[in-house]
């Protein structure tokens, strides 16, 4: 349990809030893009199986989409752009 100080503040206070500044940046550090982190697919080629986010796929032989996340987050779909 802390304890308050005659000046108001909690005994660990201004520690503790370092602390966590510092376990939520190394979180994001080790949580960073990964190495092929652009689009696969181009709309020249567009990939065949929605595998990622952002991807550029075909709905049909007129038609280009991009990937993206289903609503109910089993796998991915091909969506239309337009």
């Amino acid at each position: 349990m802390r304890t308050r100080r005659a000046n108001g503040q909690c005994k660990w206070g201004r520690w503790s809030g370092s602390a966590a500044m510092l376990l939520c940046l190394a979180l994001l550090a080790a949580c960073g893009p990964s190495g092929n982190s652009k689009p696969a697919g181009t709309t020249n080629d567009p990939v065949e199986v929605c595998e990622r986010v952002a991807d550029v796929c075909r709905i049909d032989k007129a038609k280009l989409g991009v990937c993206t996340q289903r609503r109910d987050g089993a796998g991915f779909a091909c969506a239309s752009q337009h």
